[in-house]
C-alpha cells in the first residue's frame, strides 16, 4: 500500500491511496493482483496506517474477519464517547438450490465477494469498511453516523444496488445476495449484541426469501 499526492491546475493538491493485493492459486503462487485506488484528500487524520499482511484475505484483497472485529470494537468505543451510531450489514452469497454446495468453489466465491465489495465501496465513505465476514459472507461496517435516518437511508441504498445487480451473479452459481443489518440504536454499544442482531436480520431475510419461492 502507498499514497501519492497530485497537484491540480489551480495549485491545490489531492491525495490517492493505492492498495495492491495478490490473489493466489492453489499452488500459493500469485494468479493475478487486485488494485484499489481511493481518493483520501478529505481525510482528516493524515496518512492512514497501512494494514498488516495478516489483516488482509489474499483471495479477495479484503480485510479479514479478525481485523473487522478489531475495527468494530474501536469504532464502538469512539461512537459511545461521541454519542454517535455504528451500523453493521452482513451479505451472504446464497447458491442456487438446484446446484450442489460445491458449486461455489473458491475461485467463483472469491469473484462474487470481490465484485460485491467493489460495488459497495462505490457507495460508501472513506471511513466505512467492507470486510470478509465468513467464507461466503461480507460485512459492511459504518461508524460515526449522526442519526438513524442517515444510516437507514445508506443501508437501503446498498441493498437496492445489490438487488439491481443480482442478475450478474448467476454465472457464478449465486442465486441471491441475502442481506441483514443492525445498528447500535437497537443493540447499544456491545459488539456481540450488534453482530447477533445483524445475524438475526440475515436469517429473517433468508427465511422470507425461501417462503417467496
Amino acid at each position: 500500500q502507498g499514497e501519492s499526492v497530485f497537484t491540480r491546475s489551480n495549485g491545490s493538491t489531492w491525495r490517492q491511496r493505492l492498495s495492491v493485493s495478490p490473489v493466489l492459486h492453489e499452488g500459493k503462487r500469485p494468479h493475478h493482483f487486485i488494485a484499489v485506488i481511493s481518493d483520501v484528500s478529505t481525510r482528516a487524520d493524515g496518512l492512514a496506517k497501512p494494514m498488516d499482511a495478516k489483516q488482509i484475505d489474499h483471495a479477495t484483497g479484503l480485510p479479514t474477519h479478525s481485523h473487522l472485529l478489531e475495527l468494530l470494537n474501536t469504532h464502538l468505543r469512539d461512537a459511545q464517547n461521541s454519542a454517535q451510531l455504528v451500523g453493521l450489514m452482513l451479505i451472504r452469497m446464497a447458491p442456487r438450490a438446484a446446484l450442489p454446495s460445491t458449486v461455489l468453489a473458491a475461485p467463483r466465491l472469491s469473484a462474487g465477494l470481490r465484485m460485491t465489495a467493489q460495488r459497495l465501496q462505490q457507495l460508501l465513505r472513506e471511513s466505512d469498511t467492507v470486510a470478509l465476514y465468513g467464507t461466503d459472507q461480507l460485512a459492511v461496517l459504518v461508524p460515526a453516523v449522526k442519526d438513524s435516518i442517515t444510516l437507514t437511508t445508506l443501508f437501503a441504498r446498498l441493498q437496492a444496488a445489490l438487488e439491481q445487480a443480482s442478475h450478474e451473479y448467476t454465472v457464478l452459481g449465486i442465486e441471491q445476495l441475502q442481506v441483514g443489518s443492525a445498528s447500535t440504536l437497537q443493540t447499544g454499544y456491545s459488539s456481540q449484541a450488534l453482530i447477533e442482531q445483524a445475524q438475526s436480520s440475515l436469517r429473517t431475510f433468508a427465511t422470507r426469501a425461501a417462503r417467496a419461492h
